[in-house]
């Protein structure tokens, strides 16, 4: 126990991260309080305690209050706003959240207006409340009421990285419908780009029951896969490391920007930093600093991240990935059993990331898959490959737009496998188990007992290098 508290205790950003989360949590949770005694014993030094200290202050300084739901309905209003997130596809058109410097409301509007993350914007429409169920889901990012827009005019422009994002997730969807129809081409826009509002009730419920939901939030997984591939083009590139660096953080954050600047992708794009500042020096990074430095980065950034059940998840998985998944530096002298590591590799993932996210998914849902080992193994080889194939045929239509076409139908006939395979896996009969309510405090007794069981392993001298972007 000492070893594994030790372990712990050398990486001093795990003890803020845990510190701003307290703060931030505390005012709506004050029994979270009780807990600060356990994060200084991570922190392990007076030193650390007092940063501790004033990442917990800062947490509190931070601290969201949730909003009372609207209950009038206004008609006619008309006021300046800002996008305080990147627009989104609806069932009616897009929204996104703007806010008057009071408030905060989710504006609905139809896709002839084209705004951006941080424009600031004119609208004219009504005002009114969000239902119950609507609300309970929006609260949790500070919104209050919905805004209907009859009227949008752009005052001021903000970053260009917004605008690019908006820009190109439009254009993917166009191309997405001029080669795929249906079921298949929702999956596409899903996987590459969040655009899930064209998704049948039937898909989500089979992608729910075999543990596969998460494949269509674009987050962590999908901005590691565009990531790597960036990183191995970049790398045949005359152009300097540092510049190689710099491109590759340019596009992630218009990606991320396309694809709905929410909780799960911020962490997956500041993982992404301290990994290439380690590439640059040719160092390999520590994966639990590297998780701790995104979770600080996002709650300073979106302090309402610490109640989103996206960004709990996000961040719960892989931890457990980094504290309990395969080892990367395993072998193999032959190609059958590099196939036979990797598909094992796979497996055991799969089960970590199915476990690590069971207590979160039982007291939110009341419910979790136990198909998702399986699903997520059926799924997961697909899931880059589609991600990959869909965008850089994109990429390249305007120059080949034969070859793009025929990538397109393979990952039409990709997409239908996906399809199947959540099928049959949400089909069996015990796929989705429920579960009874319990209170939070269980959470954390559960993921404290979880952690007691890590043991750090050294990596042999001998062993592979550690891939890195």
């Amino acid at each position: 126990m000492k070893a594994v508290l030790g372990e712990w205790q050398g990486r001093t950003l795990v003890g803020l991260a845990f510190s701003l989360a307290l703060g931030l949590a505390a005012r709506q949770e004050p029994w979270l309080w009780l807990l600060f005694p356990l994060v200084l014993l991570l922190l392990g030094r007076p030193v650390r305690w007092l940063l501790g200290g004033v990442f917990l202050l800062i947490g509190v300084s931070l601290a969201p209050s949730l909003p009372t739901r609207f209950v009038q309905e206004f008609s006619g209003i008309a006021d300046q706003f800002i996008v305080i997130s990147a627009p989104r596809p609806s069932y009616s058109g897009e929204r996104c959240i703007v806010s008057d410097g009071q408030r905060r409301l989710v504006l609905q509007y139809s896709t002839r207006f084209n705004i951006a993350y941080g424009d600031t914007v004119f609208v004219r429409g009504s005002l009114g409340p969000l239902s119950k169920s609507g609300f309970e889901y929006w609260k949790y990012q500070g919104v209050s009421g919905q805004l209907r827009a009859s009227e949008i005019r752009v005052m001021r422009p903000g970053p260009m990285v917004g605008s690019w994002g908006q820009s190109l997730r439009r254009n993917f969807v166009s191309f997405t419908h001029r080669h795929l129809s249906g079921d298949r081409a929702a999956i596409v826009k899903a996987l590459c780009f969040n655009h899930d509002t064209e998704l049948s009730q039937e898909l989500k419920d089979d992608l729910r029951r075999s543990g596969t939901i998460h494949v269509i939030s674009t987050s962590g997984l999908h901005v590691m896969i565009v990531a790597a591939v960036l990183t191995l083009i970049l790398r045949v590139l005359p152009i300097p490391r540092w510049m190689q660096i710099g491109v590759l953080v340019l596009i992630l954050c218009v990606y991320a920007a396309a694809a709905g600047i929410r909780p799960p992708m911020v962490r997956s794009v500041a993982m992404v930093l301290p990994m290439v500042v380690a590439y640059l020096f040719r160092r390999e990074s520590d994966g639990l600093s590297v998780v701790a430095f995104s979770a600080i980065l996002t709650m300073l950034w979106m302090p309402y991240a610490v109640w989103d059940i996206g960004f709990q998840l996000s961040f719960t998985s892989v931890l457990g990935l980094v504290l309990f998944g395969p080892r990367q530096w395993q072998s193999s002298g032959s190609v059958m059993g590099y196939i036979g590591l990797r598909v094992r590799d796979l497996a055991w993932a799969s089960a970590v990331a199915t476990v690590a996210t069971a207590p979160l998914l039982a007291y939110h849902f009341g419910r979790f898959s136990i198909m998702g080992i399986v699903g997520n193994l059926a799924v997961a080889p697909v899931v880059g490959v589609i991600t990959v194939g869909s965008l850089g045929a994109w990429a390249i239509e305007g120059l080949l737009p034969g070859p793009a076409g025929l990538i397109m139908r393979a990952m039409d006939a990709l997409a239908a496998y996906l399809q199947v395979a959540v099928k049959l896996c949400g089909d069996v009969p015990f796929a989705e188990v429920s579960t009874v309510s319990f209170p939070p405090a269980w959470i954390w007794v559960i993921y404290m007992l979880g952690f007691s069981l890590w043991r750090s392993e050294k990596r042999p001298a001998d062993a592979e290098p550690l891939p890195t972007l």
